[in-house]
C-alpha cells in the first residue's frame, strides 16, 4: 500500500511531462523570438511528437501583409501619412496667431488659483488682525465663500470648453478621417501599435474617447447633430462667463471695502493680486467665447453614415490585436515553420513586396521511431571455432580468431528522447570479411543500440549474433583416434576431418552509420 502514493506521483508526473505545450511567439517588428513551454519561457525549445504547437506572429500590420505559414516535417539534419493637429495642441508655434488656436489653447488651461483663502483667517488670527472689526471678519468670511465658488465656476468652464473644443475639432478633422485613417493602415514605417493610437486618436476626435462598446446609437445621432449641440454648448458657456464676471466684481468691492477699513496691508495686497489675475482669466474666456461663436455659421451638421462607419472602424480596431495564430502537430525529427508576410491587393497595388521571415525549427522527440544504418561489428561465439586436422592419426584442434569482423546492416526501432541521445532496439543482417562459406556465412544480429544523434546518427549496437560455425562431425571429438580413408567419410566441405557447419549464438559489438 505504501508503494501506491508514490506510483500515483509517477503517474502525475508523466502526465505533466507528456502534457507540455509550445508557444512560439515571433515579433515581425524586431525580429525577436519568444519560445514558452506551458507559459514559461525557455531557451531550449522543444515539442513531444503528436503534441501541438502554437505559433503567434505578433505586432505585424495585418492593414498592410497576410500572413503565411507552412509547416513541414522533417527528418533532422543538421513616412507617415498623418494629420497635423499641432494647431490644437496648448503652446503650440504652429497656428498660435489664429483665434482658433488660442481659443484651444484656452480651453485646456488649468485653472490658476495662486490665492489660498485658507493662508488668511482675519478674523481668528492674532498677528495683524487680533483687533479687527467685526465689519473686517465679515467681508473675510465673505471672501473665502467666493473663492470656492470661483473655483467651481472656473472647473465647469473647464469642461464645457473641452465639449465646445471637441466639437470644433470634429468640424476640422470629419472630413479627412476616414483617408488618414487609410494612410495610416497601409503605411509600412508606421509600428503597428502606433496605428492603432494614431487611428483612436482621430475616432476619439469625433467619436470621444469612450470605447466602441459603449458608444451607442443614441450618442453617435447626438454627435451628428453638431450644428444644434455646438450654440447649446455656447450658451452654458457664456452664462458660466457672466456668473464668474459678477463674482469677480464682487471680490473687488471686497477689496475696496477692506482697503478703506485699512485692514492688514498684506492680505490687501493679495486680494487684490487674485482679482487682476481672475479679471485677466475673464477676458480670455470672453475672447475664447467670441471666437468660438465667429466659428458657428461654418458648423454643419456631421454625416450620420461617415459617423457610423468611423464607429465601425473603432470597434475593428480595439479588437485588432495584431497578431496571427497558427497551430500544428509536431511529427518528425523536427517542425519546420517556414514565416512570410504576403502583401494584401490593395497594399500591392501601393508597391508593397512580400517580406520573407526566419525559418523556425522545433526539434521534436517521442513517438516510435524505424530507420536503417550500415556499420561494422565484430562478433564471436560464444564456444570459439577451431580447426581441425590429424597428428599421428588423432584428430587435434586449433583456436580460430576470437572474432570477426563483419560488415552489418541494420534497423533500428527506439522512441525518441528529447535529447540527442535515445536508447532503442536493432535487428541486423551481416557478411563476415573473410569467410570460406561466402553468401551461406550470413549473419544475424538482435540487440540494445544506443542512437546517438537525431539526422546524422552513430548507433552504437551490442548483443545476440547467429552465425554458421565449423563443428566436429559424425560423433568425433578433439583427441579421438582418426584414420583417414578417401571417400566420402570426410567433411561436405572436402576437410579430410569430418565435419558439419551450423548456426550458433554468439555476440557482438559494432558501430554503425545512417549512410542513406
Amino acid at each position: 500500500m505504501k508503494r501506491l502514493p508514490l506510483l500515483a506521483g509517477l503517474l502525475l508526473a508523466s502526465t505533466m511531462a507528456f502534457g507540455q505545450e509550445l508557444e512560439i511567439r515571433y515579433y515581425a517588428q524586431n525580429d525577436s523570438i519568444v519560445y514558452l513551454l506551458d507559459g514559461t519561457p525557455t531557451k531550449k525549445p522543444r515539442t513531444r511528437a503528436g503534441e501541438m504547437v502554437t505559433l503567434r506572429i505578433m505586432n505585424y500590420n495585418n492593414y498592410l501583409y497576410q500572413a503565411t505559414v507552412t509547416a513541414k516535417d522533417e527528418k533532422a539534419s543538421s513616412a507617415p501619412a498623418v494629420g497635423n493637429f499641432n494647431g490644437l495642441a496648448p503652446g503650440s508655434s504652429e497656428g498660435g496667431g489664429s483665434p482658433l488656436g488660442m481659443l484651444m489653447g484656452l480651453f485646456n488651461a488649468p485653472v490658476p488659483l495662486s490665492f489660498n483663502p485658507d493662508n488668511f483667517n482675519a478674523a481668528d488670527r492674532g498677528s495683524g488682525f487680533g483687533n479687527a472689526s467685526a465689519a473686517i471678519q465679515n467681508i473675510t468670511r465673505e471672501f473665502k465663500n467666493t473663492t470656492a465658488y470661483i473655483k467651481i465656476l472656473e472647473e465647469d468652464l473647464q469642461q464645457n470648453g473641452q465639449d465646445i473644443q471637441h466639437s470644433l475639432e470634429s468640424q476640422r478633422i470629419s472630413g479627412i478621417a476616414v483617408d488618414e485613417i487609410k494612410k495610416l493602415k497601409l503605411n509600412p514605417s508606421i509600428p503597428p501599435q502606433k496605428i492603432k493610437t494614431l487611428s483612436k486618436e482621430y475616432l476619439g476626435t469625433i467619436l470621444g474617447t469612450e470605447q466602441a462598446d459603449a458608444l451607442s446609437l443614441g450618442k453617435v445621432l447626438k454627435k451628428a447633430d453638431a450644428a444644434q449641440q455646438l450654440p447649446k454648448s455656447l450658451e452654458h458657456y457664456s452664462a458660466y462667463i457672466d456668473t464668474l464676471s459678477v463674482e469677480m466684481d464682487k471680490v473687488g468691492a471686497m477689496q475696496s471695502a477692506l482697503e478703506e477699513l485699512q485692514a492688514e496691508p498684506a492680505f490687501v495686497e493679495s486680494i487684490a493680486a487674485y482679482h487682476a489675475a481672475g479679471n485677466q482669466r475673464l477676458s480670455q474666456y470672453r475672447q475664447t467665447a467670441k471666437t468660438a461663436q465667429e466659428q458657428l455659421p461654418k458648423v454643419q451638421d456631421l454625416s450620420v453614415p461617415t459617423l457610423l462607419a468611423l464607429r465601425y472602424q473603432l470597434e475593428e480596431l480595439d479588437a485588432n490585436d495584431f497578431s496571427y495564430t497558427y497551430r500544428t502537430t509536431a511529427e518528425g525529427d523536427a517542425l519546420s515553420l517556414q514565416l512570410a508576410l504576403q502583401p494584401v491587393d490593395s497594399a500591392e497595388a501601393l508597391g508593397a513586396r512580400p517580406r520573407q521571415l526566419p525559418t523556425l525549427q522545433v526539434p521534436v522527440y517521442g513517438g516510435f521511431r524505424v530507420n536503417a544504418s550500415v556499420g561494422v561489428s565484430f562478433g564471436g561465439f560464444f564456444e570459439q571455432p577451431q580447426a581441425y586436422f590429424i597428428k599421428d592419426s588423432t584428430i587435434v584442434a586449433e583456436d580460430k580468431d576470437k572474432f570477426l569482423p563483419i560488415i552489418t546492416s541494420f534497423v533500428h526501432f527506439y522512441p525518441q528522447s528529447a535529447g540527442n541521445v535515445s536508447i532503442g532496439g536493432a535487428f541486423g543482417v551481416g557478411l563476415p570479411l573473410g569467410s570460406e562459406n561466402g553468401a551461406q556465412s550470413i549473419s544475424f544480429f538482435l540487440g540494445p543500440s544506443l542512437i546517438m544523434g537525431k539526422g546524422e546518427r552513430i548507433t552504437l549496437n551490442a548483443g545476440l549474433m547467429g552465425g554458421k560455425a565449423k563443428r566436429l562431425g559424425q560423433g568425433y571429438a578433439v583427441g579421438d583416434r582418426y584414420v583417414y580413408e578417401p571417400g566420402p567419410s570426410i567433411g561436405s566441405e572436402g576437410d579430410v576431418v569430418p565435419t558439419r557447419t551450423g548456426y550458433e549464438l554468439g555476440y557482438f559489438l559494432g558501430v554503425s552509420f545512417n549512410l542513406f
